[in-house]
């Protein structure tokens, strides 16, 4: 048997005998030292085929019978794997099933029962036919582990023929199905559970950028940006730019795939001066969306807020911005004893930027002082003249 397997011209077939050893739990293991086989990534060493590493798609179904006490043990299983090079008909690459003493599910294909199935990838729709038979009076639970079949749009229903309902099998995790066979002969039907595959057509609006930032904040740079309709979107790109210098690509981010996302990702490297970012964003289907350009400015000097001009005036009074972040903001003016003269609180869309302070009065000519708190909590003061 050894011999013939090897001969297959998909080496993952091998799973068979890890099946028939798990599977078949009323028959002697075939799994044991005298079956070795050539592992394809490890030339020239032997190993047992549980240690195979597949990059196919795969859909396995464990068969679990539940006792009174609510315990539950194994008792038969059936594996399906998709790859382009297999044949839809029974062939080579399939497996039969040999029957246990106790319950028994298999595939039905051709008129013929499988206990590993080989097809083609699955590009529109599918459908696995499991069969049962020698079930007992008892409940049972499905357990449905998906393996490298989450495609767009691809879904995935057990249908059960005696309720004559449908449960939803997750293709990016392990599904638990449980169902009960009672004094209904319905209920113990052979061809009770099928496993259907389908494609949706994916429908969204556009997928959009809604709001992008960037600031200098501990020598590094911070770009933040939000996101509408990503549910189609295969990742992100961060593209950085100096002056004189075109953009190149700097990081790539997975998508969170929601209606809306937030997302940040720091410069731990930025360039003296400015730095200019701006993100792409690429579908599934390979379309890209660009968001606005930010410039976030990397201080020779510890000076990020500035008041513009200074000497100030009551009608000319501004605060001057560079790669600050997004939030609200609290000035306050004060002179040299303690007296408040004006309080005002803005929000500030962050990066650089220009915010206008109204005193709403005329004060004194002197010399004051300007508090500025930032959204963190951290405080700066500038001495301004009037």
């Amino acid at each position: 048997m050894q011999v013939q397997i090897l001969k297959m011209k998909k080496s993952s077939i091998l799973i068979l005998f890890l099946f028939l050893a798990l599977f078949n739990a009323n028959s002697s293991p075939l799994l044991h030292k005298d079956m070795l086989i050539k592992n394809k990534n490890q030339v020239g060493r032997t190993g047992i085929v549980s240690n195979f590493n597949s990059t196919f798609g795969m859909m396995r179904m464990n068969l679990y019978a539940i006792n009174a006490n609510g315990t539950s043990y194994l008792v038969d299983g059936t594996l399906t794997q998709y790859e382009d090079d297999f044949s839809n008909s029974v062939d080579g690459m399939d497996a039969r099933k040999l029957t246990n003493p106790g319950e028994n599910i298999g595939m039905i294909r051709d008129n013929k029962t499988l206990i590993i199935e080989s097809r083609k990838t699955i590009s529109v729709t599918d459908t696995i036919f499991f069969k049962m038979w020698g079930m007992q009076k008892k409940s049972y639970q499905m357990q449905f582990v998906a393996t490298n079949l989450n495609q767009p749009g691809l879904e995935a229903f057990l249908e059960d023929a005696y309720l004559k309902s449908s449960s939803s099998v997750n293709l990016n995790d392990t599904t638990k199905i449980t169902f009960t066979v009672n004094n209904d002969t319905a209920s113990s039907s052979m061809f009770r559970f099928r496993l259907v595959f389908k494609t949706v057509t994916l429908v969204s609006l556009p997928f959009t950028f809604t709001n992008v930032n960037g600031y200098w904040r501990n020598n590094h740079n911070i770009v933040q940006w939000e996101t509408q309709n990503e549910l189609n979107l295969s990742k992100y790109i961060v593209e950085r730019s100096v002056p004189g210098k075109g953009f190149i690509e700097e990081a790539s981010l997975d998508p969170q795939n929601n209606v809306s996302g937030k997302y940040q990702w720091i410069d731990e490297n930025p360039t003296r001066g400015n730095n200019y970012y701006r993100l792409r964003g690429i579908s599934l289907n390979g379309k890209t969306a660009y968001s606005r350009v930010v410039s976030v400015y990397v201080q020779k000097t510890g000076e990020e807020i500035t008041v513009y001009p200074n000497p100030a005036t009551v009608d000319n009074f501004n605060l001057q911005l560079k790669n600050q972040e997004p939030g609200l903001y609290q000035v306050q003016l004060m002179n040299a004893s303690g007296q408040i003269f004006m309080t005002e609180t803005f929000n500030y869309s962050g990066g650089d930027g220009k915010e206008k302070i109204n005193l709403g009065r005329s004060i004194p000519k002197g010399i004051y002082q300007l508090q500025v708190q930032a959204p963190d909590g951290q405080r700066k003061c500038i001495s301004v003249v009037f």
